[in-house]
């Protein structure tokens, strides 16, 4: 993958086949102490020991569309390559958590990217999903919830394009102000 919005969109996307009605998504830059973390967790239908093990390996998949399965073997490959912690816990019918923790200055480590478009896009493809957002950079942090924009927006579904694209942009332009020293608003 070319960055790690591909990777949390990626596994957004196995939370969606899951049946989750809830995704939470967190990232945490921090140059200083030399750590860079994403990690996913949601209530979808999780999975079982044997599975979770099954899971980690290129070749397996549940879906019956394709016989390969990458998304977590990807992430697992490029937190090993970064001499980075890779975890994923599951449980059957309550939900699933995985993450990745690198050294942030890691020549190896891929671009955070546009994590604003991959949460639009993960609106777009459920628009009823309980998605929140928690990026931080140092000690600045910046908070999505796709809750309260629904509830501001009232009778107007927030994947409408123009909605997703207003998302997309002040994702990207909250972490862009924290990455460059400013502060959320």
């Amino acid at each position: 993958m070319q960055d790690f919005a591909m990777h949390l969109l990626d596994l957004a996307h196995n939370s969606i086949s899951a049946k989750a009605t809830r995704l939470d998504l967190k990232v945490e830059e921090s140059p200083s102490r030399d750590v860079f973390e994403i990690s996913l967790s949601d209530d979808g239908c999780g999975m079982d020991e044997a599975t979770v093990k099954k899971a980690r390996n290129p070749f397996y998949t549940s879906r019956t569309t394709r016989r390969v399965g990458l998304g977590i073997p990807l992430l697992e490959g490029t937190t090993k390559q970064c001499a980075g912690k890779f975890h994923l816990r599951s449980t059957l019918g309550k939900g699933t958590v995985i993450g990745s923790t690198l050294p942030y200055k890691c020549i190896d480590r891929p671009p955070l990217g546009d994590v604003g478009q991959c949460v639009a896009m993960i609106l777009q493809a459920a628009p009823t999903l309980h998605l929140t957002l928690d990026y931080a950079y140092e000690s600045e942090k910046f908070r999505l919830d796709s809750d309260e924009i629904k509830a501001t927006l009232g009778d107007v579904p927030i994947d409408e394009p123009e909605i997703l694209l207003f998302i997309q942009s002040y994702v990207q332009e909250h972490i862009k102000a924290l990455q460059h020293g400013g502060k959320s608003q």
